[in-house]
């Protein structure tokens, strides 16, 4: 049987199209003493060109699905940028809106409109004397007079005076 299987297993590869390049150990011929191709150059193996054809491809999706992924991650946080923007405008007009409210109210009290009557239209309550100050020019300040400077040496001959004596 071992004469038989191995005449198979080399007809199998026998058979082999050129196009195989690998070889199995029955296709050896000569027995070859590895010892002395210590200094060889190892042969370079080829690979197939479907497989090179394939990992191009399999490389050009991981390029397309990395594009793809990055550009709806930029859409994503530019979207989330837009809405939290969105969201700080909306807190600062219902801030504004809450601050008009309050005015409103604050119109709408007698207190305004009584103080508005008296500052802006010159009313006034039954007994109550108005007195209107006119508009007219200030009064110009008079100015304070300044003392007049004691005459006396200059600042570099009392130096001197004091430094060397009366001269």
């Amino acid at each position: 049987t071992g004469t038989r299987g191995s005449a198979r297993r080399n007809a199998r590869f026998r058979d082999r199209s050129p196009r195989h390049r690998f070889l199995h150990a029955t296709d050896i011929v000569s027995p070859v003493d590895y010892r002395d191709m210590s200094d060889s150059p190892k042969p370079r193996r080829r690979t197939s060109p479907l497989l090179f054809l394939g990992a191009l491809a399999a490389g050009a999706f991981l390029v397309l699905v990395g594009t793809s992924l990055v550009q709806e991650l930029r859409r994503r946080y530019l979207l989330e940028q837009h809405i939290q923007s969105l969201r700080s405008t909306i807190t600062a007009r219902e801030q504004r809106i809450a601050e008009l409210k309050r005015l409103k109210e604050y119109l709408a009290t007698d207190a305004y409109v009584e103080r508005t009557a008296r500052e802006k239209l010159n009313y006034q309550k039954p007994g109550e004397k108005v007195v209107i100050l006119p508009d007219g020019p200030s009064p110009t300040p008079t100015p304070v007079p300044r003392p007049q400077p004691v005459p006396g040496p200059s600042p570099a001959r009392a130096w001197l005076r004091l430094l060397f004596g009366p001269a």
